[in-house]
């Protein structure tokens, strides 16, 4: 089985996380595929951004909630990361969706609640992408429930809180994966990996979605393991050391 290599909000080492010239780079850099975040806008769209405030991205402390797609758009969401990105704007689920070559992988993160289904499945339903294409990912059940429930041919990977899913977590994470009918599921790691969990995962059938993986030391170890996706802020790096 091969491990996927998956970029982080792009190829966020180096380009500003979550816009277009950082998923461009990312399909570059040769990712098998990406993953980035999606909140709503005030008025219903859905764009790729992590955090609830804009502040740290676009220097404007507001909610994205607050603001409508409009006024989202006229921020700049790139000049944090240095002058050469200086006027890269907040991208749409639907202009994300668009950067993937053919048989690349998206992998959407869904940050807010199921208030945002509809919009995912308006985007997704545009898009024309197939349902191997796109998968969803999230922390919350009850979200991923719902988005399970309005995709139901797409996989749905639970995440997992860095540091929570050894030992009796693991086999908890499994069991609702499982009751719920998701495909799989996100471990976090910062340094060390419980490997029994990540048995107790591959064991019961369900995919390891593993992040944020920037140690080619690692990123071997997950591919040894039968770890699927590779979750790294830099996949290019990841790619030429796996690759040599």
């Amino acid at each position: 089985m091969k491990t996927m290599i998956v970029g982080h909000r792009g190829s966020s080492a180096e380009a500003p996380e979550n816009t277009l010239a950082s998923l461009t780079l990312a399909w570059a850099d040769g990712a098998d595929g990406v993953e980035f975040d999606v909140l709503m806008t005030r008025d219903g769209r859905a764009v790729v951004h992590h955090d609830e405030n804009l502040r740290r991205t676009t220097g404007r402390n507001a909610l994205v909630a607050e603001l409508t797609l409009d006024e989202i758009r006229l921020l700049d969401a790139g000049s944090w990361k240095g002058e050469r990105w200086k006027g890269e704007r907040i991208p749409t689920l639907s202009e994300a969706l668009s950067s993937a070559p053919a048989a690349r992988r998206l992998f959407v993160e869904v940050k807010c609640g199921p208030e945002i289904v509809p919009a995912l499945f308006c985007d997704v339903k545009e898009s024309g992408k197939d349902t191997d294409q796109v998968a969803f990912v999230g922390f919350s059940v009850d979200t991923m429930r719902a988005v399970k429930d309005a995709f139901p041919a797409h996989r749905a990977i639970l995440n997992l809180e860095v540091g929570t899913y050894g030992g009796e977590s693991a086999k908890q994470a499994v069991r609702v994966a499982k009751r719920e009918g998701f495909e799989g599921l996100g471990p976090g790691v910062r340094d060390t990996v419980d490997q029994a969990a990540l048995r107790a995962m591959l064991d019961a059938g369900l995919e390891v979605f593993m992040w944020t993986v920037d140690s080619i030391s690692l990123a071997r170890l997950c591919r040894e393991w039968g770890v699927h996706y590779v979750v790294t802020n830099n996949p290019g790096l990841l790619r030429r050391q796996l690759d040599a």
